[in-house]
């Protein structure tokens, strides 16, 4: 099978649990851009069925609603790739693709920001233009018209039939000098063992590391940079990196429970967790992994020059 970034040659690496029929499905890797994807088989059904279920987190969130930028921070660290590339007082055009219940947009509009948001989800939309008003619709960013001095895809290229098609759209639609914000589960942190250690396909279809999105960016003209998502963690979050990086990165498989954990924590381990937690440890290990950071999440930013 040929690579549908860069149309290389590909290799089946290993097999996932596809989430719809629970059946194995071939994962492929691309040896030029460095790309693993499942067979491509999504459609819009399946993102009703998980925002209506609940499953694999894809929930109403009625903690972020309403909340300004800042404030959905300390929910969802990636949304600090958006605030720290704002500028401070010029308002923008900014298309929020994959928007969800509207959490982000609306706290952009708070700002002053002229934002919009698209999703493919009909139930997520009609939420959203209840409660926040007329600035979101039910599409996808194919149909979309207009330009934007930002477009932001928080989690959602992983999700994508075309991943390469819509980094050329949103090239067509920024302004010069518009940026592409985007994040997406980091193949990057795990070991090129690791077969498969996100969502299950058709949920997220493909998995990408820094290389790949490189590749896309430069083959729609756009200049990339990575943005250092290990310092948004040290900023907004109570994690010891160096440990997570040490616990995570040689598994080999994702094993994804539809219903919250219910497990305790036994004695010892919750000695061990306030230990890793404690402020002089924690500093000293994020200090040390901060020498070669990566995250298990990937944030970029693609400039149009």
């Amino acid at each position: 099978m040929n690579c549908p970034v860069c149309s290389a040659q590909s290799t089946v690496i290993g097999e996932a649990v596809d989430f719809v029929s629970s059946k194995l499905v071939g994962i492929s890797w691309c040896p030029h851009c460095d790309l693993k994807f499942a067979p491509i088989e999504r459609t819009r059904e399946i993102y009703d069925e998980l925002y209506s279920s609940g499953k694999l987190g894809y929930h109403h969130d009625k903690t972020k609603d309403n909340l300004s930028l800042r404030k959905l921070i300390n929910k969802d660290v990636s949304f600090t790739a958006v605030y720290d590339n704002l500028p401070d007082s010029k308002h923008l055009d900014i298309l929020d693709v994959g928007c969800s219940y509207g959490y982000l947009t609306n706290a952009l509009r708070k700002l002053g920001h002229n934002a919009k948001g698209i999703d493919v989800s009909a139930q997520a939309i009609d939420y959203s233009r209840k409660i926040y008003g007329d600035f979101f619709e039910t599409k996808e960013v194919e149909s979309v018209k207009g330009s934007f001095d930002m477009i932001i895809a928080i989690e959602l290229i992983e999700h994508l039939t075309d991943p390469l098609k819509f980094v050329k759209k949103c090239a067509e639609l920024l302004k010069p000098g518009g940026k592409l914000i985007i994040t997406t589960p980091n193949k990057d942190f795990y070991s090129r063992k690791t077969v498969w250690m996100t969502n299950p396909p058709p949920v997220h279809n493909y998995w990408f590391g820094g290389r790949t999105m490189e590749v896309m960016a430069k083959s729609a003209g756009l200049k990339m940079e990575l943005l250092p998502h290990h310092k948004y963690l040290m900023r907004y979050d109570n994690q010891n990196l160096l440990v997570n990086w040490i616990r995570y990165r040689n598994q080999k498989q994702g094993i994804f429970s539809l219903k919250p954990s219910t497990a305790k924590r036994g004695f010892i381990k919750t000695v061990l967790r306030s230990i890793v937690l404690s402020k002089p440890v924690k500093e000293v290990s994020n200090f040390l992994f901060s020498l070669r950071p990566v995250t298990r999440t990937l944030a970029v930013m693609m400039t149009k020059t």
